[in-house]
């Protein structure tokens, strides 16, 4: 009887144990960027998980308002607005100076790790692809035809971006250049929400992007 009773006790701490450690653990999905996203952190303290989600939250919607080439206010929208003008200006006369546009430390960086990829694959991940791959709608089925594409086409190639780092100026050699960074800004943001997570005191941690992962 003795043993029941002391193995009752000790199957019940072993269950409360655990479902001490499953409460100490939280999870939220959210939708951004074009993607889900999904964060999982584990913290003795509730208001510390609940602050960490949503800092991790806050981030992914930062870098989507900034990046995002469907929102026009977006930093990368005004960047590829004004760069193609002045480019097109340039090349209409050729006095008229192309100093390029004015962007945040962040995005030049972002910029000029997008080139380093690029020369590191030989142009196969290349963020002038958006030259010709705006003109795509996978919702609405909708696909340039062959005219379009053609006429496009030498937009798309890296080294039509020059970057000037002592001013922080972006600049397009071709007046038809369009940037995404859907290819990086994801993983970006994963990145960065993992520091985040670790300034907070998270050890313990799965942030996830549309398949852009990150564990602590």
């Amino acid at each position: 009887m003795k043993f029941r009773v002391l193995y009752s006790c000790i199957l019940l701490l072993f269950i409360f144990r655990i479902a001490d450690c499953k409460a100490e653990w939280q999870s939220q999905s959210y939708s951004t960027m074009g993607t889900n996203i999904y964060v999982e952190v584990y913290h003795p303290s509730a208001d510390v998980r609940s602050r960490a989600i949503k800092a991790v939250l806050d981030e992914m919607e930062r870098i989507n308002s900034t990046y995002s080439t469907y929102i026009q206010s977006s930093e990368l929208s005004q960047l590829n607005l004004r760069a193609a003008k002045l480019a097109k200006l340039a090349l209409q006369d050729s006095e008229s100076p192309n100093e390029g546009v004015l962007v945040s430390q962040e995005l030049f960086e972002l910029l000029r790790l997008s080139q380093q990829i690029s020369a590191l694959t030989d142009g196969a991940f290349d963020v002038t692809y958006a030259s010709v791959g705006y003109l795509y709608s996978y919702p609405d089925q909708q696909r340039p035809n062959e005219k379009q594409i053609e006429s496009l086409l030498d937009a798309v190639d890296y080294q039509h971006i020059t970057l000037d780092q002592d001013n922080l100026h972006v600049s397009f050699k071709h007046p038809n250049v369009k940037i995404d960074l859907g290819g990086i800004a994801k993983g970006f943001a994963v990145d960065n929400s993992i520091d985040l997570l670790k300034k907070l005191g998270i050890a313990n941690a799965l942030i996830t992007a549309g398949g852009d992962t990150r564990l602590l």
